[in-house]
Parts: structure tokens; C-alpha cells; sequence
């Protein structure tokens, strides 16, 4: 720790909090991301924040898939909220999930991708 980082590296500084001190600025929620090989344009992203986890599956062809959990009353997730809690989904895709998927320059957004399009592997 005290080294200088590059500017070509990604990520955020926490050396303030592992080391004891306060200062260091703490993210609303995680980013959850899975490409399957050979397209970016389609898999799984999300978020999670203490309270909710949110994934999201594009698939070519198919409707999005939704998966809500409510991390407080179902810590084990076995309870699919999203259908009944569609603005609840809506908000943290606006709030949480578009603004990592800028951040890492992912350019997949939650819309469904016809199994015609021509670059749905891509």
C-alpha cells in the first residue's frame, strides 16, 4: 500500500479502510456479470445491494428472465419476488445496475434480443 497505481488500472481505492481509518466512500451494491463464451451481448447481469439481489438472463430469442431476492427476509434466496415487484426491479435496474454496466463500459442493457439479429453473438 502507498504505491502509486497506474491510470490503466481499473477499480476503486479502499486502502483508507484497510487501514483502519475512515474516509473511504461505500458502495450502494455489487455487480454480478456472466458472459457465456463467445458473445457479449446476451448471459446474466446484476446487482446486489444489503437489502435486494437482482439477476437478469438475456437470452437470444427468449423474454427476459427477472430474479428478485429479498436478502432480509429470504437470505437464502429461495424466493423468486421479481413478477410482483416489477417497480422495485425497474428502480434498482436504473439505479444500481445501469450505472455499473456504464462504469465498466458493458454495452448489454436489459432488452430482448431477437434471435434474428445479426449480431446476437457478438
Amino acid at each position: 500500500m502507498g504505491e502509486h497505481i497506474p491510470d490503466n488500472v481499473e477499480g476503486t481505492d479502499f486502502s483508507k479502510t484497510l487501514m483502519g481509518h475512515g474516509g473511504d466512500k461505500r458502495p450502494t451494491s455489487q455487480f454480478y456479470t456472466f458472459m457465456p463464451y463467445g458473445g457479449q451481448s446476451y448471459g446474466r447481469r446484476g446487482v446486489r445491494t444489503d437489502r435486494y439481489t437482482l439477476v437478469i438472463d438475456r437470452k437470444i430469442g427468449k423474454p427476459l428472465t427477472y430474479i428478485l431476492h429479498d436478502n432480509k427476509n429470504d437470505p437464502y434466496q429461495m424466493k423468486n419476488i421479481a413478477s410482483d415487484n416489477m417497480p422495485l426491479v425497474n428502480k434498482l435496474i436504473t439505479e444500481e445496475l445501469i450505472p455499473w454496466l456504464e462504469h465498466s463500459g458493458d454495452v448489454w442493457r436489459p432488452t430482448e434480443v431477437s434471435a434474428k439479429a445479426v449480431n446476437a453473438y457478438i
